[in-house]
């Protein structure tokens, strides 16, 4: 199996417990060919482009997005999330559940038939489809980018008058893509984590 860890520089530094984190993931791939991806353009969009893109051209078998603000534990869960797609046997893309801010309820997963993130702190158990969910961890079968047309992922700016901007973050562009293309988007509740953003780089 070949994997491609994208991790995008944030501020172009990288959490150190974030580095142990993501090396003790690598540990545990044994028989796996494991390469470490680390773009810092100031477009989150375009970084995750070009690892995606690295990632089809390279023929790789899966890309982990995983970004340089979350520490994830334990560390086996990626070996968990590429055994249940492959149980599905179809190519899909599976996230893990990310506290937005380190206080708030609010996590980064839309369920189906829902308009809003979910709230709370009793998550599912079992894995279980999303409509929507950050690409803060995120695992995508390289065959998905097949699936679906260039850029893979878009930040768009919607106007709705004179000075109200509304942004479409990438992540919410690249599963509107999904369900365009009728790829299965899953949640994987079993290892959550915090967005630590700014806090992760404070002393």
């Amino acid at each position: 199996m070949k994997l491609l860890i994208s991790t995008p520089l944030y501020k172009h530094q990288m959490d150190s417990r974030q580095v142990g984190s993501v090396m003790e993931a690598m540990r545990t791939l044994t028989d796996w060919q494991v390469s470490w991806d680390r773009p810092c353009d100031l477009s989150i969009a375009h970084n995750r482009n070009v690892s995606a893109s690295f990632a089809v051209r390279g023929n790789f078998d899966f890309v982990l997005y995983w970004d340089s603000d979350i520490i994830v534990q334990p560390s086996g869960f990626i070996l968990q999330m590429e055994a249940f797609m492959r149980k599905k046997g179809t190519a899909m893309v599976m996230g893990l559940p990310v506290r937005l801010k380190t206080k708030e309820i609010n996590w980064n997963f839309i369920l189906e038939g829902e308009k809003k993130n979910f709230q709370g702190d009793k998550l599912p158990y079992d894995p279980i489809p999303v409509c929507e969910i950050g690409a803060g961890v995120l695992l995508v079968d390289v065959d998905v980018f097949r699936k679906v047309g260039v850029p893979w992922f878009s930040t768009i700016c919607r106007s709705n008058g004179f000075y109200d901007m509304q942004v479409e973050h990438e992540d919410k562009n690249f599963c509107e893509k999904l369900s365009i293309a009728k790829i299965p988007l899953y949640l994987y509740p079993q290892v959550q984590t915090t967005h630590w953003g700014d806090y992760a780089y404070k002393v």
